[in-house]
């Protein structure tokens, strides 16, 4: 909140430590540690204590996304001229969106168990859809424009595409003008990256033939 002196990276990656030490030591019923396989988490008491899961969500997707707000300065320089010193941002926002999805994506298969008349409960489809979702989304959009190689490319881009397909799938009673124009930008960086991958397939062809 100082406005009057220049941040600078490793104040933000001080910060973010910060967060991700009281990230880790939440108490065991509400951590939620990112893996290759998605998130785990221990949900032993969430039959008993019915808040449990829906608090874990929240602290979890609070956390992400300010850890994304605090790198997202940075995001687009990690790829200049001085590229390398703002790696570490990207990496970090990166970790903070996947996680922010994978959260939803768990928090999703529990909501299967409490539907009525096979939809999610209203306050649980509220809390799904914000502007943190999409905001994950665009971190993971912009990092596989920078690099189609990057760890987990295929599991990013798969988040992509899920919610550009979960979109075309919805009823038109919950249709709204914002996340029509959400699910327009996500597709269009899908369409970019499918280029891009195009793109570096037939370069890489070429050579082979050479």
């Amino acid at each position: 909140q100082n406005l009057q002196h220049p941040v600078h990276v490793s104040d933000v990656l001080a910060l973010d430590q910060s967060m991700r030490e009281l990230q880790d030591n939440l108490p065991f019923y509400f951590r939620a540690r990112l893996t290759k396989h998605g998130v785990e988490c221990d949900k032993s008491l969430d039959s008993t204590y019915g808040f449990l899961n829906v608090h874990r969500f929240l602290l979890h997707t609070e956390i992400n996304s300010v850890r994304i707000a605090l790198h997202r300065p940075y995001l687009l320089r990690s790829s200049g001229p001085n590229g390398a010193k703002f790696l570490p941002c990207r990496e970090a926002s990166l970790n903070a969106a996947l996680h922010d999805l994978e959260m939803r994506s768990d928090f999703v298969q529990d909501l299967q168990k409490l539907k009525v008349k096979n939809e999610p409960l209203l306050l649980y489809r509220v809390q799904i859809g914000t502007y943190k979702y999409f905001h994950s989304l665009l971190v993971v959009g912009i990092v596989l424009l920078m690099d189609p190689n990057a760890p987990d490319a295929p599991k990013l881009k798969a988040h992509l595409e899920h919610y550009v397909e979960k979109h075309r799938q919805r009823s038109a009673v919950y249709s709204d003008e914002m996340r029509d124009r959400e699910a327009n930008v996500i597709g269009i960086f899908l369409s970019r990256i499918e280029q891009v991958e195009k793109a570096a397939s037939t370069a890489k062809r070429s050579t082979t033939s050479r």
